[in-house]
């Protein structure tokens, strides 16, 4: 076998060595980062790291022998993710992780198997747009994880998708033209190569898909379906919102509906919009004056809205004195520019312990912030309130609420646990 073989040899099977990582494939949104910009790099790193949506890419071409034949299955499997993914995102369709990873995984198999039978990719852009719809769940379960800002959905989604189809891009453009070249300069060893690859792809679809179905007893079911019981009650008995009985000190001021109005109409809070300036643009204006950098666009504006609300509704509240330990704590941090030769600091004691929330079981909720420590707010999206509500058991769905707030704020993940145990491929553990 002459040197580029081997060279693809060691390509193909790095990726699907490296594919183990594929159970643990999400994204976390940096503090400090602009939002748009920062989703498209997160959706770029999503994608390059997501090991079964690209070795279910591979399958894909590895039969393949012509361009069109290449473009036409991308672009199917493109429309179908960014359909699923945007329904999704948005609230207009919801498909539990539970069903969605095991149907990924057995997307790669299914691929893998019908490279031994199939002869002709010309028409394979079928399979790859119905796959597409399963993968977009997967992406949108991703994203909920990261969170959206509530002011710009819209565009954080938009970002995030074209950041997958950059990643994308890239792989294939650099796999497929050493694809094509090997498989037409050297046939035989290719097809070789191929069975063994494929046979790869099969093992390794088939154990995700048997991974990720574990946790699936009657058991489980029954205790999902009796959360979800608890959940769906505590939303029909919350108390009707009327002026002449509020409801400050249990739960917020507005009832299960589209938030963006009062984050938009909420007076600024001078609390809010300092605590807000140091933890999203102060750290990036020190960033900029020591490395010669652009601020750039930050979350402190989104931040001070939403916490805004949070104060004034009476959903959250602040530890006397904490705030200025917090502000004080992170301007000494930033006095000079030694933080620029770490990687990533450690949450400030001070500032993770500054929130108390006020909000009881079964209050609707924006945040879990707002909710009492041990209580999470199940059911938020970017556009909607949940309510707060005790850990999910294990075998529930979790990962899927998109907690923007509490993105913003750094915060002591363990007061407002979403599962008793841990949360993993979208199922409490």
């Amino acid at each position: 076998m002459s040197r580029s073989p081997k060279i693809l040899t060691i390509t193909c099977f790095a990726l699907l060595s490296s594919a183990g990582l594929a159970h643990a494939h999400a994204v976390q949104l940096e503090a400090n980062a602009p939002p748009l910009v920062e989703y498209f790099r997160l959706g770029v790193e999503h994608i390059l790291t997501g090991f079964d949506h690209l070795v279910f890419l591979l399958g894909v071409v590895l039969i393949a022998t012509r361009t069109r034949s290449v473009l036409a299955a991308v672009t199917a499997f493109t429309l179908a993710h960014s359909l699923t993914l945007a329904l999704s995102v948005l609230g207009f369709v919801s498909v539990s992780p539970r069903l969605v990873e095991p149907l990924i995984a057995l997307s790669v198999a299914y691929v893998g198997l019908e490279n031994f039978w199939a002869r002709d990719a010309s028409r394979r852009y079928r399979i790859t747009f119905a796959f597409g719809l399963v993968h977009g769940f997967g992406f949108a379960g991703a994203l909920a994880e990261i969170g959206l800002p509530p002011d710009r959905v819209a565009g954080a989604l938009a970002c995030f998708n074209l950041g997958v189809e950059a990643g994308q891009l890239v792989v294939l453009a650099a796999l497929w033209p050493l694809l094509l070249w090997f498989h037409n300069s050297h046939v035989r060893p290719f097809m070789k190569l191929a069975a063994v690859v494929n046979v790869a792809i099969v093992v390794l679809g088939t154990t995700w898909a048997v991974e990720r179905s574990l946790g699936g007893e009657a058991a489980v079911a029954t205790d999902l379906a009796s959360t979800e019981n608890e959940m769906r009650a505590a939303t029909n008995n919350l108390p009707p919102p009327a002026a002449d009985k509020p409801h400050r000190d249990t739960e917020p001021s507005v009832a299960p509906s589209d938030i963006r109005s009062v984050y938009a109409s909420v007076a600024t809070s001078p609390l809010a919009e300092r605590i807000c300036h140091i933890m999203q643009r102060f750290p990036r204006e020190r960033r900029a004056e020591c490395g010669g950098e652009s601020v750039g666009v930050t979350l402190d504006g989104e931040c001070t809205r939403m916490l805004s609300a949070a104060l004034a509704s009476g959903a959250l509240k602040a530890e006397a004195g904490l705030d200025g330990r917090c502000v004080s704590a992170l301007e000494s941090r930033y006095e000079t520019c030694e933080f620029m030769q770490y990687p990533s600091l450690s949450p400030v004691a001070a500032c993770t312990d500054l929130w108390l929330g006020q909000l009881a079981a079964g209050a609707v909720c924006r945040s879990s912030l707002e909710c009492k420590t041990g209580l999470s707010c199940h059911g938020i999206s970017p556009t909607q309130t949940g309510v707060c509500g005790a850990a999910k058991p294990k075998g529930a769905s979790c990962g899927t609420a998109i907690d923007a707030l509490a993105s913003y704020l750094p915060h002591n993940e363990a007061d407002h646990p979403e599962c008793t145990g841990s949360c993993t491929q979208g199922r409490c553990q």
